[in-house]
């Protein structure tokens, strides 16, 4: 086992309108790599043809131009069931882009958390289209 702390991590699947992960989607993930707040831990694209054949690529197998490695974390964390989960999910000659991302800016505090004994109680994800909603109210 590792000695690394790792801080919390979010699993996204995010569907892909056209298909394809076009070249805005492209550089935010780019962007996204670049960051020292989070490490992207998994990275794919689920794709579901016109026949219902699924294929999953992970983005260092050329899927997303641009991006060519994701180094090792030693913790990837999308795994088989979790791309036939997605898959289930697309309908037929659509795309999903799966992303586990680890909230790099919290390994210091899992850690003192740890030290201490203290531990998370509650954690809950608010999904953006609701944090600006409730933002754009108060404007």
């Amino acid at each position: 086992m590792s000695d690394t702390i790792y801080g919390p991590a979010d699993f996204y699947a995010i569907s892909l309108p056209n298909g394809d992960v076009d070249d805005v989607v492209r550089q935010a993930v780019l962007d996204l790599l670049g960051s020292d707040a989070v490490t992207v831990v998994d990275l794919l694209v689920v794709r579901k043809d016109a026949d219902g054949n699924v294929d999953a690529g992970e983005l260092a197998e050329g899927v997303l131009p641009g991006v060519d490695e994701l180094g090792d974390t030693g913790a990837q964390l999308a795994s088989e069931e979790d791309v036939a989960t997605v898959a289930d999910l697309l309908e037929p000659g659509s795309a999903a882009l799966v992303a586990v991302i680890e909230h790099t800016w919290a390994r210091s505090l899992v850690e003192a958390l740890g030290e201490v004994g203290a531990e998370v109680v509650i954690a809950e994800r608010i999904p953006a289209e609701i944090v600006n909603a409730s933002a754009a109210e108060l404007d």
